[in-house]
């Protein structure tokens, strides 16, 4: 199990094959337990006096818990595997998808980052079709992740973004092609875009709106030589029957 944090008021115990996140009180005794099951746990964090606990439950696959000194107040169950991506940042797969979720600016629940979602409010699109990937990168001046989202075999959208201190969603103003080489520029100022001026800029980009002008495209191509197909195979198959 890793262990990320400062804190040592917190720790997992083993009692008749159940798992329990236990605190010490103020006379540093272990005395509240709150039960994980019979689960594994991949990993502990310590974010100020609030803990987050990852792991695997046989009969019900990953989980994520954020724990106060209340006990557990948020539950996530995706993905067959919950990683940690940096301090209080976390991320699972889900429908294709790869998601990111924080603990809130209040640490009562957390805050989620869907890229599915935010591509379903564009008009005509076939989700199905659509893949995302994220990438985090980290050196000693900057980290910022970035979202690769795979429009079909059309072309792949950069979409680079942030997390600020107070664990909000934040985005550069541009998104980038990497078949065309194109930067879509999403603000005509050089700022930080919240995550609902995002979205609208996103869907009305021209950069999004040519991935599925091109994707509908291939689409009517591929049902019609699927339609000559069937036909050819009819045909064929005709000829064995005379």
């Amino acid at each position: 199990m890793d262990v990320y944090g400062k804190s040592n008021s917190y720790a997992v115990a083993n009692i008749d094959n159940n798992n329990y996140l236990v605190r010490k009180n103020s006379g540093e005794v272990y005395c509240d337990a709150y039960q994980l099951g019979s689960s594994s746990v991949n990993f502990l964090e310590y974010i100020d006096d609030k803990v987050i606990v990852s792991g695997w439950e046989d009969s019900k696959g990953a989980y994520m818990y954020l724990f106060d000194k209340y006990g557990k107040s948020t539950e996530i169950r995706e993905s067959p595997y919950i990683y940690r991506y940096d301090e209080g940042v976390y991320g699972y797969k889900k429908d294709n998808c790869k998601n990111i979720v924080v603990p809130n600016q209040f640490f009562s629940s957390f805050n989620e980052l869907n890229f599915k979602k935010i591509i379903g409010k564009v008009p005509d699109i076939n989700l199905d079709k659509i893949s995302v990937n994220i990438k985090y990168n980290k050196d000693e001046e900057k980290k910022y992740f970035e979202a690769l989202i795979n429009f079909g075999d059309i072309d792949t959208i950069h979409v680079p973004f942030k997390i600020t201190e107070k664990r909000e969603f934040m985005f550069y103003p541009f998104i980038y092609s990497s078949i065309s080489k194109k930067e879509n520029v999403l603000s005509n100022e050089d700022i930080l875009l919240h995550y609902s001026d995002f979205i609208f800029a996103f869907v009305n980009s021209f950069l999004v709106k040519d991935m599925i002008y091109l994707m509908n495209i291939e689409e009517e191509i591929r049902c019609s030589e699927d339609n000559k197909g069937l036909s050819y195979v009819k045909k064929r198959i005709g000829d064995f029957e005379q």
